[in-house]
């Protein structure tokens, strides 16, 4: 698997039944894409966008930079957001 996207539309509704269809958008010599979909009343409930493909030597090379912002430090005294 090379990526993979997964985006919930909307809740399933339990005891319904859900249609999964799944369709090839490309087949190339080195990697395939594949649309798959979870319909429930003929609603869209769920994508999923995937490419498949072997791994490969690459000459690329990416460098990733974040920068984070700082956080205050939370005073001792404060109290906790959530009360478990």
């Amino acid at each position: 698997m090379r990526s993979l996207a997964i985006t919930f539309v909307g809740p399933v509704q339990p005891g319904i039944p859900v249609q999964v269809q799944a369709e090839v958008l490309r087949e190339g010599r080195a990697v395939t894409q594949v649309l798959g979909r979870a319909v429930q009343n003929g609603e869209t409930m769920c994508i999923v966008q995937g490419s498949f493909g072997a791994g490969r030597p690459s000459v690329s090379m990416c460098r990733l930079s974040l920068r984070l912002p700082r956080l205050r430090q939370r005073p001792a005294s404060a109290r906790p957001l959530l009360r478990v």
